[in-house]
């Protein structure tokens, strides 16, 4: 019997054969092989990511793709409880990875036996990955029917990807009816593929997939009053495509924060008539019915360090090194020539849009008032003609980026929107912020946009928010009764804007075209997979500098501030970044003296630009 088909059976049955081989019953896990071999078919596991969970059993093995949004207080349950039959024999029985309905309802529980083994564990509520880009989440479910439809025939799975049309004929349903669903099913994704693939289609509107509305699924379950909706509440951005759900796992220390993208294996728990409240077999906070939030007991979980469909996560320095030498140098200049375009042929804000896109959080001070590696950029000018670039930016960035997100700055949406997430004393839980990303989020902040009118109290913190994002790289979970907790972030920042940012951006540039009108740009889907997997290894690269190298910029750096009274400590850690993000967007994970020596080149024509610009 498969771990894959009837995970509780498989569950229940290696515990009784723990129990006869005379082990104790509080020591009893799943063998790393067993977990090893789940994880190596990981694409025959329906994802809830993929799956409509109306048509997911309970029982059943999942998995899902998620960031950890916010973690609740310990549950307490029974891991091990004894029940006796009517002629009084008694077994042991375990109710690991189950709600307590699975507890036999018509077996009595002795609860006063000195064998009941009571353990905790650590609920975790979990929403979709906010800003997945629609390629993302196209990959990841064309990898799993491609492997359902190579497996269905050597291995007994029912695939909930067609599960539907089992069960229309099951109740006797028309057959036409279930092809005609198919056939929507198959032209959308073939007008998104055909979208993605044209080869000749202007980038302007090359975003390979629209962004889908939110899956009916998600409110589909039983409106359970103030609880349902807060957890309706418990999404960043709103564009989700699949529901939150708790993840109940079984370790004495979670080795994961929040902001954390994790992908989960485990069974899953959708059962209506469930409220979980404190009871004789589990304590814990009161929730929802798992009809309105999924539960997901896990088994395993794995640490993602990006969701790029197309490369493995974790990525291994090895493979992050060779990989991003064969790719960059090419993938560099083509990414340039086609921001270049983009930008009307402003080639020193294409040559600082790349390192931008290659930047990441790289370091920070214990008091995190130094963070480096980020580069956060302004672009301003666009009026008149120019007017229509941010659009067609906007629309490459998601269409390269995993995960993306863009900001129209109106009055109305400041004034309106939460960024910093909020504990509610009243659910006693946490109602998400728009600044809950995860790492590698690309951001951008369209103040193209901006009109005239006041901003009120809540409009002034999300900007102070935006203020803090740009400086710290962290976002303030805000309480009633304390002060705000920072959570460290590490987002790409970039704001389009008329004139200069109202925000505090280090550095701000000015477009100046040198085209006289728009040219088309023509992406293939081949360099399109080229340039997302270029950046995603770039971003996740070592680098370090060699202590020669770390000489001679020390001995440099004294030698200029003799002469140039304007350089600060600043100064220099605003050149090493820009020399970290020059290094890796061109694969070389050490600095050179002579990417140095490019880097302040490059510092000193940006300070002039922003210098005439003043």
């Amino acid at each position: 019997m498969s771990l894959l088909n009837h995970p509780l059976t498989v569950v229940d049955d290696l515990f009784l054969n723990f129990l006869q081989e005379g082990n104790d019953p509080s020591t009893f896990a799943l063998s790393e092989n067993m977990i090893e071999d789940m994880v190596s078919r990981r694409t025959l596991i329906p994802s809830l990511n993929d799956v409509d969970r109306m048509h997911l059993a309970p029982g059943s093995l999942v998995r899902y793709r998620c960031m950890i949004q916010d973690t609740h207080n310990l549950e307490v349950y029974m891991d091990v409880y004894e029940v006796a039959s009517e002629d009084e024999i008694t077994e042991l029985r375990t109710s690991r990875y189950r709600e307590e309905n699975y507890i036999h309802e018509n077996t009595p529980v002795n609860l006063d036996s000195p064998k009941t083994v009571l353990k905790s564990r650590h609920p975790l509520h979990c929403v979709p990955v906010p800003g997945e880009s629609p390629w993302v989440l196209l990959g990841f479910e064309d990898q799993a029917e491609m492997n359902h439809e190579l497996v269905s025939n050597d291995i007994n799975i029912t695939s909930p990807l067609k599960r539907a049309n089992i069960d229309s004929d099951e109740e006797g349903d028309d057959d036409d009816d279930d092809e005609e669903g198919e056939n929507q099913d198959q032209e959308r994704k073939q007008k998104a593929m055909d979208k993605a693939k044209d080869a000749r289609i202007p980038i302007s509107m090359a975003t390979p997939i629209k962004k889908r509305k939110t899956r009916q699924a998600l409110s589909t379950g039983t409106d359970n009053g103030d609880i349902a909706q807060d957890y309706k509440r418990s999404f960043p951005l709103e564009q989700a495509q699949a529901p939150p759900a708790l993840v109940k796992v079984y370790m004495d220390e979670v080795p994961f924060k929040i902001h954390d993208i994790i992908e989960v294996f485990g069974i899953y728990m959708n059962t209506p008539e469930l409220q979980q409240v404190e009871s004789d077999f589990c304590i814990g906070t009161i929730l929802p019915t798992p009809s309105e939030l999924p539960r997901i007991h896990a088994l395993h979980i794995a640490p993602l360090t990006h969701v790029n469909p197309n490369l493995p996560s974790p990525l291994e320095d090895n493979l992050i090194k060779s990989t991003l030498l064969e790719c960059a140098l090419e993938t560099r200049v083509l990414l340039k020539d086609i921001l270049t375009v983009l930008l009307w042929g402003d080639e020193l804000v294409a040559e600082y849009l790349v390192l931008h896109l290659t930047s990441a959080v790289r370091h920070r001070s214990k008091d995190n008032t130094l963070v480096l590696g980020h580069l956060p950029l302004n672009i301003y000018g666009f009026m008149g003609k120019h007017s229509k670039i941010p659009e067609r930016l906007k629309g490459f960035i998601e269409a390269i980026t995993t995960c993306s997100n863009v900001f129209e700055m109106t009055i109305r949406n400041l004034n309106s929107t939460t960024m910093n997430p909020k504990k509610n004393y009243n659910t006693d839980r946490l109602e998400a912020g728009a600044l809950q990303l995860c790492k590698g989020t690309h951001l951008t902040l369209d103040e193209v946009v901006m009109d005239e009118g006041d901003l009120v109290d809540r409009g002034v913190k999300n900007l102070m928010a935006l203020q803090h994002l740009l400086q710290a790289q962290q976002v303030l979970f805000e309480f009633d009764h304390m002060a705000p907790i920072p959570f460290n972030l590490d987002v790409q920042l970039l704001v389009l804007s008329e004139g200069k940012s109202l925000l505090p951006v280090p550095v701000k540039l000015k477009l100046e075209p040198t085209f006289a009108a728009m040219k088309p740009v023509h992406v293939t889907d081949d360099e399109q997979r080229q340039i997302r997997d270029y950046l995603v290894l770039a971003k996740h690269s070592p680098y370090t500098i060699p202590e020669e190298v770390q000489d001679a910029i020390s001995e440099d750096f004294s030698k200029r501030r003799q002469t140039e009274k304007n350089l600060q400590g600043d100064s220099l850690h605003r050149m090493l970044n820009l020399a970290r993000a020059l290094s890796l967007s061109k694969g070389v994970t050490e600095l050179t003296a002579d990417l140095w020596s490019e880097a302040q080149e490059l510092d000193a024509t940006i300070m002039m630009r922003m210098s005439e610009a003043n």
